[in-house]
């Protein structure tokens, strides 16, 4: 079982699950692996509120950063928007 959460809840699965998981935030255009894991991946979606024909942002940087996923875009006239949503793929090690 894969949990899924969003960042305000993220926890670990409990011990005999496996460990990953992913989480989101909206806010600011990262999302934050939880304490204890690592970053494997990441991404990003567009918010509703930007899906206007012929205008999406551009992105001009989905990558890690520090211990998440960080995603920065602009409009259409080159302005910073936070019609961006990352997205982060965690796991920690098995030991």
């Amino acid at each position: 079982m894969v949990a899924v959460c969003a960042l305000a809840g993220c926890q670990p699965p409990p011990a005999s699950e496996p460990k990953v998981w992913s989480a989101s935030n909206s806010a600011d255009g990262f999302a934050q692996c939880p304490v204890g894991t690592t970053v494997v991946g990441g991404g990003y979606e567009f918010t509703e509120a930007v899906l206007l024909p012929g205008r999406l942002p551009h992105v001009t940087a989905s990558r890690p950063h520090g211990n998440g996923w960080q995603v920065q875009c602009v409009d259409d006239r080159g302005a910073p928007t936070n019609g961006c949503k990352a997205w982060v793929v965690c796991a920690s090690v098995l030991r």
